[in-house]
Formats: structure tokens, sequence, C-alpha cells
């Protein structure tokens, strides 16, 4: 967690990126705010969000088997690039298993953040047209959590307004916002991605039109 004393943690059987770029224990049940920017390791595991069958998430992103996993993409060197900036400069190593691994990438990213501004869309017509009579005062921000995440400005239910959140879109903004905070757009795990959004507005429409 965000309080915890980094030594008393430390897992040295785990990815060293991933001491820190990990979901830090969130769980959808919390509502003072969305989960910390960095589930980016439970992303590419597959392994942090709510499935709609209401398994343990457990499906692995193809990347996760790389063998250096997250300085394999994020430490390419280059004749520019010494690797220590930890930004993918260079697709060397995606050609290995890729033809066109940039029109991959665009085509990925394109697509996740449609649908993570679908899934949103979904979210905001559910607080306008069936949020409880008690969360009306929000107007648009009825589905948020009190503090809300970066898809909203303003304020989000109080502590006691979000028991009147129905368990549901609880789950769908939680997917929603690990996925958004991954921050790769598909590019870690994309299938779970898309599951992860799939399900969350599947939630949603089941309580638009119960």
């Amino acid at each position: 967690t965000t309080s915890a004393v980094f030594t008393n943690v430390y897992n040295p059987n785990v990815n060293v990126c991933a001491q820190c770029h990990n979901d830090r224990g969130a769980v959808w049940t919390d509502t003072a705010r969305a989960p910390h920017h960095s589930p980016q390791y439970n992303m590419l595991l597959g392994t942090v969000g709510e499935l709609l069958n209401g398994t343990a998430p457990n499906l692995p992103a193809t990347h996760s088997r790389l063998e250096m996993q997250c300085a394999g993409c994020h430490m390419q060197t280059t004749n520019n690039s010494t690797g220590h900036t930890f930004a993918v400069a260079t697709y060397q190593l995606c050609l290995n298993c890729h033809t066109d691994p940039a029109g991959l990438v665009n085509f990925a990213t394109n697509s996740i953040a449609l649908q993570i501004k679908q899934t949103k869309s979904y979210l905001d017509y559910w607080a306008q047209v069936a949020a409880p009579a008690g969360l009306q005062k929000y107007g648009i921000n009825a589905w948020e959590y009190t503090t809300p995440g970066d898809l909203s400005t303003g304020t989000g239910p109080s502590a006691a307004d979000q028991k009147l959140i129905p368990d549901d879109i609880k789950k769908a903004r939680f997917n929603l916002y690990l996925v958004l905070y991954d921050g790769s757009y598909g590019v870690h795990n994309a299938p779970y991605d898309v599951e992860l959004l799939e399900d969350a507005q599947i939630w949603v429409e089941e309580l638009l039109f119960q």
C-alpha cells in the first residue's frame, strides 16, 4: 500500500520494476479514490480487476513471458539511447514476433482509448438517467469515487453516499481506471484490457435496462 515501508514489502522473487509498479492492494470495494497510477505489473499478468463471471483474474499477457519482462521493452538500447530513460525508444525487440510493431501499437492504443471513452460514456449516462435519487445531486459524477479519478472533475459522492452506488457500477469504474492507469492502452495486455472494459460496459447496460 502507499503507506507501507518499502523495505518491509520488498519481494526478491518479483521483477524489480514491479516492486513499485503494482496495484498496491487495490480492490473494487474501495470508494475514496480510484486505484493508484501503478497497476502495470498486475495488468501485464492479468491478476487485478473484476470479471463478469466472478472468477479470480489470471490472464497473463504474452508479453509477460519476455525473458526480461519490463526491462526487455523499456530498456532497449539504440545508437541514440542508453535505455535508461525507460521510454520505449525502439521496436527492435518487437520485430522478433511482429512484422509491423508500430502499426500494431497504433491499432491497439487507438482501440483501447476508444473503448475507455465508451465505457466512461456508459457510466455518465447511467449517472444522468438511472442513478438513485440520493446521487442525482452529483450529476454526471454520480458514478465516481469520492475523490474522482482523472476522467472527471469536481467532486464525487461522499463516503456516506457511496453506499448508494450499486456494486456493479463500482466494479465497472474499478476496471475502467485500472485500464486507464496502466497507461499502455493495450500494449501490455490488450486482450485483458478489452475483457475488463467489455465486462464494465455489460454491468452498466444491465443496470440501465433492468
